[in-house]
């Protein structure tokens, strides 16, 4: 059949015919309580009409591990390019409009990027421990919603670190000024990469899913992950001998200063039994009379 053939057609192609194939079948033929759960169904579908197929398929079919698979397809749809911009920006693949400043400019320019560095980061600790409380407790639905807010004010995190990148990248200052700007270039934008990790972190969660993992219900396999910001070696010290030397003044970012820039993100906690228990009863029912 023509909807089947995967050599003609996209897969994002043929998962829109499923779904819209469905639709139909359960609209003529369904029966009464259906009615009501493509209802909800179809609410819970609305707010992503606009993602790819696969997100939506994920909602329809609810397999082992789709909040977890979910989270990873959203995070990818948000945010490659983010993540492309920083990286291509980094390596000097694009331009934007230069802004040049004398040196009285850049003195206040850069007390304004070290007091912005040392809030940047804060957000992201809540952002993180919200989206995992949006994957549930074992045994209680995910919140989808609060799941895919999650992900979207993570996006809209990334974007203003590649904006403050880019205000430092495309700011040019006097020639002593150099060496204090070099060592504000991707300090932020390094640390935020790290994030880019998570999609495939998920995608390890759900591969091991009906696997010998050592999880059981008594005993459930709890994986934790953390993601940790850090500034580069003796970057404090830095500093602060640069600024001492084209400014004559000593900036002071001490160790308690250089801990408000770096701190880490949320723990991310991924409980695996629940799996296990699904398995071992159907099992056991596939097993009786």
């Amino acid at each position: 059949m023509v909807d089947n053939d995967e050599r003609r057609h996209s897969e994002d192609l043929l998962l829109q015919w499923r779904e819209q194939h469905e639709r139909f079948v359960s609209e003529r033929v369904g029966k009464p309580g259906e009615d009501l759960q493509r209802r909800l169904l179809e609410e819970e579908l609305a707010p992503f009409q606009d993602k790819p197929p696969f997100v939506r398929r994920l909602l329809i079919d609810k397999p082992p591990g789709w909040e977890w698979r979910l989270t990873a397809e959203l995070f990818r749809h948000y945010n490659t390019e983010i993540f492309e911009n920083l990286e291509d920006l980094n390596s000097g693949r694009y331009l934007r409009q230069l802004s040049f400043l004398d040196e009285a400019s850049a003195i206040v320019w850069i007390d304004q990027k070290i007091s912005e560095m040392q809030e940047i980061f804060g957000p992201v600790d809540g952002l993180l421990k919200r989206l995992t409380k949006s994957w549930g407790e074992p045994g209680e639905p995910a919140d989808v919603r609060a799941m895919n807010r999650s992900v979207v004010l993570i996006r809209d995190w990334l974007a203003h670190v590649l904006q403050f990148e880019e205000s430092i990248r495309f700011t040019r200052l006097p020639e002593n000024f150099q060496r204090l700007h070099e060592l504000l270039e991707d300090v932020v934008g390094s640390q935020a990469r790290k994030l880019e990790e998570l999609p495939a972190e998920l995608d390890q969660m759900v591969a091991m899913i009906d696997t010998d993992h050592g999880g059981t219900l008594e005993k459930p396999l709890i994986i934790k992950k953390t993601i940790e910001v850090v500034l580069p070696d003796r970057w404090p010290e830095n500093f602060n001998r640069e600024y001492q030397k084209v400014t004559g003044t000593y900036l002071g970012l001490q160790e308690a200063e250089a801990k408000r820039i770096v701190r880490p993100f949320a723990w991310l906690y991924f409980l695996i039994f629940f799996f296990v228990a699904f398995f071992v009863v159907s099992s056991l029912l596939g097993s009786m009379p």
